[in-house]
């Protein structure tokens, strides 16, 4: 009983300092639209389409960490068959899906993001029928980690899968978002060479010169 007031604080306390950090995120997204004016231009399309742009690119990170932290936690749970948290009984066959999907989490992040750089349709439509598929193994995997005995349920656990798959189904939405605005413009401006990066200041988000970007930056502009 002790162990289940603990996942429930633990969940909320998760929740709270989501809340706050969604707060800042918020803050901060003021403060770069003025960056995103000087890189785009005044054309609001062109700046929506760097904006869905940008969150897909946060999304596919966020995703590493839930989506894959999480399948490899549950496949070693499967594979030393832990009865307290997981199923009891499963085929050979859910063992081999689950892992394949798992195996394959992080190589399509990366063909997302080729994807995405070089507008390829071909490449987001294949990221988007497998984000389909992981979201039914992980509707799998939240449906028998609820027991019908409240005393049995891992709370903590049931909040990270719920959360994976809210996630992935936002970053499968972004993914037709963002292969809406293929050829609309956008890869050039992306193919341009950066003028700068974001430092966060005492006084706020500051932009500072930068020779070398790095890919996956929230500021990535390079090809």
């Amino acid at each position: 009983m002790q162990a289940k007031w603990i996942e429930i604080v633990l969940t909320f306390v998760m929740i709270v300092f989501a809340l706050f950090l969604m707060f800042l995120a918020y803050k901060l997204y003021r403060q770069y639209g003025w960056l995103i004016y000087k890189r785009i231009g005044a054309n609001i399309a062109m700046q929506g389409h760097f904006k869905t742009y940008q969150i897909f690119v946060m999304l596919m990170k966020l995703n590493i960490f839930f989506e894959l932290g999480f399948s490899v936690f549950y496949l070693i749970g499967m594979a030393i068959n832990n009865s307290n948290w997981e199923v009891n009984a499963y085929s050979p066959g859910l063992l081999i899906f689950h892992a394949t999907v798992t195996g394959m989490i992080l190589p399509m992040l990366f063909i997302a993001y080729h994807a995405l750089r070089n507008e390829n349709h071909y490449l987001m439509w294949f990221f988007i029928i497998f984000n389909l598929t992981a979201i039914s193994d992980f509707v799998y995997i939240l449906g028998h980690s609820i027991s019908p005995n409240p005393d049995e349920n891992w709370f903590f656990w049931i909040f990270i899968v719920f959360v994976s798959i809210v996630l992935a189904i936002i970053t499968t939405i972004y993914g037709f978002l963002v292969k809406g605005n293929f050829g609309k413009g956008l890869k050039t401006h992306l193919n341009q060479r950066p003028t700068g990066a974001l430092s966060l200041s005492p006084t706020g988000l500051q932009e500072i010169e930068s020779s070398k970007p790095t890919r996956w930056a929230i500021e990535d502009d390079a090809p």
